[in-house]
């Protein structure tokens, strides 16, 4: 499936829970655990984020980053000789910590009455990212004979819901089989192409849009129970979504929807 900067294998990130919960949340796919790394002096620029393992958990928050980051260096037998590294903050948590401030308390849940998944469930490297690999790692790991990064670049919202109905499908129905949610939570237009996928009905939205119907919820059916469904946006959504979705917040506040 691909290997981080400096070794580690890119494995599927499991969902946060295993039994029964309320609300079922579905994203489009992991983030991993990022570091700040400086090379030596000589060696190539500072990187600020690089992924370099696979996220703890789907929309982890970074609040044990230091932890990860220690066990890591232990997985990857760390030389000094290679720089220095350090969390990235910037980049382990802040859609994690959107989610549970943004979605689950506004619901009055918390992260233990949710099942967090995703379309997709391995990691997918940005631009920006794969244009730091390349300049900054690949040619240090090649002077080093560190293992080389493979990396698979970010798909479009079509390619992850090809992905998804092809390959995911199956497991995101046992997903749903186990938690036994009331409530669907999706993320993003592609997350809610997904879900309509995985409907034993095509009822509801079949494109989230930041109009005044934003964070209206929808009954729906999959395998025979009825369930609610909230789409709302992602949380590296455009600016009319989250203008839109601080609207749904406050509205959320004043005892309206959903």
């Amino acid at each position: 499936m691909g290997t981080f900067p400096f070794g580690r294998p890119i494995l599927p990130c499991r969902a946060s829970a295993t039994d029964a919960r309320e609300l079922f949340l579905l994203g489009a796919y992991p983030s991993a655990l990022h570091v700040r790394w400086q090379p030596p002096p000589g060696a190539g620029r500072l990187v600020r984020a690089l992924a370099v393992d696979n996220e703890p958990e789907p929309f982890w928050t970074g609040v044990d980053q230091a932890d990860h980051l220690s066990r890591w260096k232990l997985d990857v037998d760390w030389s000094d000789a290679w720089g220095k590294v350090t969390p990235a903050a910037e980049l382990n948590g802040p859609s994690g910590t959107w989610v549970e401030q943004r979605v689950l308390s506004p619901l009055a849940l918390n992260r233990d009455s949710a099942w967090i998944t995703d379309c997709l469930d391995t990691y997918r490297s940005s631009v920006g990212m794969l244009a730091a690999v390349g300049s900054v790692y690949t040619p240090f790991a090649a002077s080093r004979d560190l293992p080389a990064a493979d990396l698979v670049p970010h798909p479009s919202e079509q390619q992850i819901v090809t992905e998804s109905v092809g390959g995911h499908l199956g497991r995101l129905r046992r997903e749903l089989v186990a938690a036994r949610p009331s409530i669907i939570v999706t993320l993003g237009n592609a997350a809610l192409r997904v879900l309509r996928a995985l409907l034993d009905s095509p009822d509801g939205p079949t494109k989230l849009s930041p109009g005044s119907e934003y964070g209206t919820s929808h009954l729906v059916r999959i395998a025979g129970r009825p369930l609610r469904w909230l789409p709302l946006a992602h949380p590296a959504a455009p600016k009319p979504y989250q203008v839109a979705h601080s609207s749904w917040l406050a509205l959320v506040s004043a005892g309206g929807r959903p």
